[in-house]
């Protein structure tokens, strides 16, 4: 049971990022596919931080100042027809996690990546028409049609068996250097990163769009980097030589880098037949729209934490207790006290009994109940809060006593 509830926690700590989100992959999407030429690629990409900047401050821990009440918040629970509840089936988190198992596996263990793991062999460098750094190897595959990093921590460097004979020296020289680029920025890893954000809020539709996009900005930045201080015929070159990958690409969801299916590649082509200079002033309003939006985050996430009031804590999602079949069946009804704290994010935790009457029949169902309880956020949470709930077989059944009146609440 407590996995489930933990389960029901992550869900809804991950719909409640979703605005967050949405807002900040719209604009970087615009970005991309408006205003890439005058941002320029390289800033083009590195707004793509301003993503998990927005979910640090969206999360950023609050305060914790203990509240203690004295009093005590009552419901009744009687008997109802059996309704249909996705929260008792538990159906959202099986399907969420079957979504993350299966884009986790795709994007790091599918069968192609397994095929070009085993088939690489060893190669020498010394013939290439530049240095690869020291950390890098160099490996040959049957495998690929055009060259890629594999790995995470430690990249091999992974060229067609025929390169030679694919690429001309010039085209090869640029094609390692744009490789190299990705490796002394770890893009692998940055992959990496993107693939476990995408398992994680696979059920939204945007996330896919940033995700694709995200890699977009990444190869047309380094075609920008590697092409920084070469001439218009080596651009040509270039060229010529995306579109010998593109030839045979596909789209993959992977870690490692690769060249991208043809659209892509005819648009990171059409990016270089452009070849404007970025524009200062437009890069100026986009770093300012994205402080803005940052800050507005921030602002949001702090106006969202009010602080309770300790005479009035209502929950804003109560889910009701069942009632015990063997209670019901001989028509016993009771009540029971409990002791919980509230999490600055909303959530009930640390929940025990406090007394119960009669003892042991109600206890269990009131328990997992209130541990299923959602509050407003706020900034610094609760602690020892009371709550009794009266199990009753109708509204004409006798009032319960109130239990608070014959214990003391040990601290």
């Amino acid at each position: 049971m407590s996995d489930m509830l933990a389960d029901s926690h992550l869900l809804t700590w991950l719909i409640e990022q979703q605005l967050y989100i949405c807002m900040v992959i719209i604009v970087l999407v615009f970005f991309e596919k408006k205003l890439l030429p005058s941002l320029g690629a390289k800033l083009s990409y590195c707004l793509w931080l301003i993503l998990p900047a927005a979910m640090i401050l969206n999360n950023l821990p609050l305060g914790f100042v203990a509240i203690e009440s004295n009093e005590i918040t009552r419901y009744l629970v009687s008997i109802k027809p059996p309704e249909f509840s996705l929260v008792e089936l538990n159906y959202l988190p099986l399907v969420w996690g079957l979504g993350v198992l299966i884009i986790i596996f795709f994007g790091f263990f599918a069968k192609q990546q397994q095929q070009i793991a085993s088939s690489l062999f060893p190669a020498s460098s010394k013939g290439l028409p530049i240095s690869l750094p020291e950390k890098l190897r160099l490996y040959h595959s049957d495998s690929v049609s055009s060259p890629l990093l594999l790995g995470v921590y430690t990249p091999k460097l992974v060229l067609p068996t025929n390169y030679q004979s694919v690429y001309s020296q010039t085209q090869l020289r640029m094609i390692l250097e744009h490789e190299i680029y990705h490796f002394k920025r770890k893009d692998n890893l940055c992959n990496s990163v993107a693939i476990i954000f995408l398992s994680l809020f696979w059920f939204n539709p945007l996330i896919w769009v940033g995700y694709f996009s995200y890699r977009r900005v990444q190869e047309i930045s380094c075609d920008s980097a590697v092409l920084k201080s070469k001439t218009k015929l080596q651009s040509i070159e270039y060229g010529k030589a995306l579109l010998i990958c593109a030839e045979q690409t596909s789209t993959k969801l992977c870690a490692y880098t690769h060249y991208g299916e043809k659209s892509t590649m005819l648009q990171r082509i059409n990016n270089l037949k452009q070849n404007k200079s970025p524009k200062p002033l437009a890069q100026l309003t986009a770093i300012a729209l994205t402080a803005s939006l940052l800050s507005g985050i921030a602002v949001a996430h702090q106006g969202e934490s009010h602080g309770f009031k300790q005479e009035r804590v209502s929950p804003i999602v109560r889910i009701e207790p069942k009632y015990p079949v063997h209670a019901a069946e001989e028509g016993t009804e009771g009540s029971v006290v409990l002791v919980y704290d509230i999490t600055p994010g909303g959530l009930v935790e640390n929940v025990s009994i406090v007394t119960a009457q009669p003892q042991g029949i109600f206890d269990r169902q009131a328990k997992i109940a209130l541990r299923q309880w959602k509050y407003d956020k706020s900034e610094g949470g609760a602690k020892r809060l009371l709550v009794q709930l009266d199990f009753a077989m109708g509204k004409d059944s006798e009032k319960a006593p109130d239990l608070l009146e014959r214990i003391k609440v040990t601290q």
